[in-house]
C-alpha cells in the first residue's frame, strides 16, 4: 500500500487542505453480498457532501475489484491504480488473488 499511496498525491492533484483515507473495510462473511459496504460508504459520502466543516475530499485505497466497483458506483473516480503482480512480492501468497489483481486509488471532491 505503500507503493500505492506513492503515486499519487490527493492534496496536489485535487488543490485540497482536508482529506479522510481509508485503507481498509471489510464485513464479516455473514454480510457479504447484502450491500452493507455500499450503504456505509453511500451514506459517509452523504454526509461528508452535506458538512460545511467536514473533509474537501475522501481518497479509498481498493485492493478488491469489489470495492473499486462500489466506489465507481457511487461516483467516486479513478486517480491511480497498480498491478499486484508486477509491484508486490509476495503476490503468490495472496488469498484470492483472482479478485486482488490490481490495487485502485479511488477520489471524490466534495468542495
Amino acid at each position: 500500500m505503500t507503493k500505492l499511496a506513492e503515486g499519487y498525491d490527493i492534496f496536489t492533484a485535487l488543490g485540497v487542505e482536508f482529506v479522510i483515507k481509508i485503507q481498509f473495510a471489510s464485513v464479516t462473511d455473514g454480510y457479504q453480498n447484502q450491500r452493507v459496504m455500499t450503504r456505509i460508504l453511500k451514506q459517509f459520502l452523504d454526509d461528508c457532501r452535506l458538512s460545511t466543516t467536514g473533509p474537501e475530499a475522501i481518497i479509498v485505497e481498493c485492493t478488491s475489484y469489489f470495492t473499486y466497483k462500489i466506489c465507481e458506483k457511487l461516483g467516486m473516480n479513478l486517480a491511480f491504480e497498480l498491478d499486484f503482480s508486477e509491484n508486490f512480492v509476495h503476490y503468490n501468497r495472496i488469498v484470492d488473488n483472482d479478485i486482488h489483481k490490481k490495487a485502485y486509488v479511488m477520489v471524490k471532491k466534495f468542495k
